[in-house]
């Protein structure tokens, strides 16, 4: 990396001081430029699991088995910004490059000062997916440029390089660069497989399932539960998109996927409508950091309350 190029990105507590975060972090941005959050984490999870060093790190993993939750620490904020102030080892710009400013938090208030009064030939980069977690004061001080979405051959091809492929979908055709924003929910990991199963524990009303899973669901991190959480949203929304539209087929859902199919295809619009609310509600119980165990069993019930009323239309087959 270029010395007057200085990187923060977010990393789990703990992992801070593991050597060689920023280096493994650019080899990933340049291998895969649509690198997630999530998978990000997974690789340093996975790649500090291998050093020595990994041993020391006060992270709350336990042997790599639980994504842990990243934010952008003040120690990696200072020690940058400090950077900022030297002089410039070639004589000319210096970059400050954030990656994911969402996970300051109120650690973004340090870069006020920075951000209102840089050094001479002195840049700040910020590159967000969403703005609304970033803090009002700090957003009120940047130039803000919005990135176009995908173009429909953008998305097959970052389909084609995932490891859901495009075979997984009903009608490629069908696709719009738009979409990407829900379907990359389903390219982390096994995000498709776990979805079904959930789904599959609700529609059974299996207490047992239920309990296992929630189990299960305590080990992965904020991050993932809500990528789960929004990957379902997605596919209600887009089944309620298909279904207005009146074409056939369902192009954007999954082949040999029946019972993800059943909750977008056949399910009541009005119970439908019930579902997508019930996720809304949870994706923000979730940010609110509520009791995982507690929560998904109280969500369980809700949908499969919702379940019963769609089989009690004769709308669902038995």
């Amino acid at each position: 990396m270029h010395p007057d190029l200085h990187c923060v990105v977010p990393v789990p507590s703990g992992y801070a001081r593991v050597g060689e975060v920023l280096k493994w972090w650019t080899e990933s941005i340049v291998e895969h430029p649509e690198l997630q959050l999530t998978e990000w984490v997974d690789i340093l999870q996975s790649r500090a699991s291998k050093k020595k060093d990994a041993e020391s790190a006060t992270s709350p993993v336990s042997g790599g088995s639980r994504r842990a939750r990243a934010n952008i620490s003040a120690e990696a904020l200072l020690d940058a910004m400090d950077n900022m102030y030297l002089k410039s080892y070639e004589g000319g710009a210096k970059v400050l490059f954030v990656w994911m400013p969402e996970y300051l938090g109120k650690e973004g208030n340090r870069l006020l000062k920075l951000v209102e009064e840089p050094p001479d030939d002195a840049y700040i980069v910020f590159v967000a997916e969403k703005l609304h977690p970033i803090l009002p004061t700090l957003l009120s001080r940047v130039w803000k440029f919005r990135v176009p979405p995908y173009s429909k051959e953008d998305l097959l091809h970052v389909l084609e390089e995932s490891s859901v492929g495009v075979d997984h979908f009903m009608d490629v055709e069908g696709f719009d660069g738009r979409d990407y924003e829900g379907v990359r929910y389903f390219m982390q990991g096994d995000h498709l497989e776990y979805l079904e199963r959930w789904m599959e524990g609700i529609m059974k009303g299996d207490r047992l399932l239920w309990r296992k899973e929630a189990d299960a669901l305590q080990r992965r991190s904020t991050d993932d539960i809500l990528a789960l959480l929004k990957g379902w949203l997605f596919v209600l929304q887009k089944g309620l998109e298909w279904r207005a539209s009146s074409k056939e087929g369902a192009h954007f859902l999954f082949k040999e996927r029946n019972i993800i199919r059943n909750f977008a295809e056949k399910v009541p619009l009005s119970v439908l409508a019930g579902m997508q609310s019930v996720l809304e509600q949870s994706i923000a119980d979730i940010r609110r950091n509520v009791q995982v165990r507690l929560w998904y069993m109280y969500f369980n019930h809700e949908m499969e309350a919702l379940w019963k009323s769609a089989r009690r239309q004769k709308m669902i087959a038995e």
